[in-house]
């Protein structure tokens, strides 16, 4: 089995991402032009319920892919009702002041999704804990990686299973041996069965390394694992702050992780390596940008020749992100003449049916502030289509893109709104680049931070997406959701 990044040109297995959890409110930021009920979410990470959104959904304004059509009807008063004035009329079941289509109000005036089911968790510390990417296995059972926050032992990498139904299944919290703060960033599957999980580990003399481990699928035992120190040292935080960005793994079983380590003052480089499935180094590569600032990765994709596509930002002269994407062999040999140079910030990169490449990330396009900006690209990197979603508040910022089985484009991230701070947000494209559906995700008791990690769609066509919410009293919780189109 390969994970949601990886791919062959000749036979691409899509698999399917999710994530359960018991939340028995209805989605969206409150309108009182929606007739429905804007909630927070539950704080129990092992109730399922199934709950139809009736919120009629935010008023979060659209993409690029939007519909001007409108439900003009008169009702039995002779008043001629109209979708997307903002009122709610008899036969509506939302109306949120607009006819696009990349939010949770269609429009016709309709609810795209219903809810199935939520949950959240909340660690032990009651305190920062996120979800940060996720897989199906071929049951519908989701195994979710990010971190949670434990009483004495800081921040632990926090990987869980969640059954289909939307309870919680085994959980591993993983605390380094000098019991101080680990991050879980990314997971990938090996044919075996067995979990390859990537992340930061903190120790007392190297700061945050990159960490890299193998954990039995049966037992949740830590087979093996790697740390990877930068050469960057020095007393400040972030002198030695090395992280990774995300693992795949190859036909073959070979695992690819990249990160980010730390080399000089605000110096930061890319970091790629190649380790076979016992744990054992295989090569490494860096990658400095011209302007020796801080240069992230974010994603590496494996073809169906092995090549591997590494994403990620370079910081520019004027200290501004554009994105970069570099190919190299399987022996880790760079293929400059396959170096694409992206014009905006990026965040992920997913791989379709047909080996077109979507990247997703965030910058300017018809206003003077940040709108979510997705991008297919055909196999030689020449642009097929490209959406903007602009929402309600003046900045939004992406974090993830994934292709499903139906080769929809699903593409999540952070949406600003005033008085809110940010809210979760996700849209669904179809193939071609046209807004289907969207969703924004306000956790009402604090209108504080929310955030949409990743989106990924089942075998079905249900959509699962995980991210964080801030709960009053608890600072954030991971929060997985799934949704069922209507």
């Amino acid at each position: 089995m390969t994970m949601r990044r990886s791919f062959s040109l000749s036979a691409l297995a899509l698999l399917a991402i999710g994530c359960p959890s018991g939340d028995d409110t209805a989605t969206g930021s409150e309108s009182s032009s929606t007739g429905g009920e804007s909630g927070s979410s539950s704080t129990t990470a092992t109730t399922a319920t199934t709950t139809a959104d009736t919120s009629g959904g935010s008023s979060s304004g659209g993409g690029s892919s939007s519909d001007s059509g409108v439900d003009s009807s008169s009702g039995s008063t002779g008043v001629v009702n109209t979708c997307g004035d903002g009122v709610l009329d008899e036969g509506e079941e939302c109306d949120d002041e607009n006819t696009d289509l990349d939010d949770n109000c269609t429009a016709m005036c309709t609810i795209p999704f219903e809810i199935t089911w939520t949950t959240t968790h909340n660690g032990s510390a009651s305190n920062f804990d996120s979800a940060n990417e996720v897989w199906l296995d071929p049951d519908g059972n989701a195994i979710v990686i990010g971190s949670e926050r434990v009483t004495d032992e800081g921040a632990n990498l926090w990987l869980a299973q969640i059954l289909a139904d939307g309870t919680e299944g085994w959980t591993l919290s993983y605390n380094g041996a000098d019991g101080l703060d680990d991050f879980g960033a990314a997971l990938a599957v090996l044919p075996d069965g067995d979990f390859v999980i990537a992340g930061s580990v903190e120790t007392e003399m190297t700061g945050d390394d990159i960490l890299l481990a193998r954990i039995d699928g049966a037992t949740q035992m830590v087979e093996w694992e790697v740390v990877v120190d930068g050469p960057g040292s020095g007393p400040g935080q972030n002198d030695e702050a090395d992280s990774a960005s995300d693992v795949n793994v190859d036909a073959d079983g070979n695992i690819y992780l990249a990160g980010n380590v730390r080399v000089g003052p605000q110096n930061w480089d890319f970091f790629l390596g190649k380790y076979d499935d016992a744990g054992n180094e295989l090569w490494t590569t860096t990658y400095d940008g011209a302007a020796g600032g801080g240069d992230f990765t974010r994603t590496v994709l494996i073809d169906g020749d092995g090549t591997a596509w590494l994403l990620g930002n370079e910081e520019q002269n004027d200290n501004s992100d554009l994105g970069l994407v570099l190919a190299y062999d399987t022996d880790g040999n760079a293929i400059d003449a396959d170096t694409q140079t992206l014009d905006f910030r990026v965040a992920d990169m997913a791989v379709d049916a047909d080996g077109n490449f979507v990247v997703v990330g965030d910058g300017t396009v018809a206003n003077t502030f940040e709108d979510i900006i997705t991008r297919k690209y055909d196999a030689t990197w020449s642009q097929v289509w490209e959406a903007a979603h602009d929402g309600a508040g003046s900045s939004d910022f992406a974090r993830g893109v994934t292709v499903g089985p139906s080769g929809n484009v699903y593409t999540t991230g952070d949406a600003q709104r005033v008085n809110e701070s940010f809210n979760g947000t996700m849209v669904a494209y179809d193939a071609d680049g046209a807004a289907l559906w969207g969703d924004e995700w306000n956790q009402m008791d604090a209108d504080l931070d929310d955030s949409f990690a990743m989106a990924a769609e089942d075998a079905a066509g249900d959509v699962i997406v995980v991210g964080s919410e801030t709960v009053l009293g608890e600072q954030s919780n991971a929060l997985v959701r799934k949704y069922h189109p209507l």
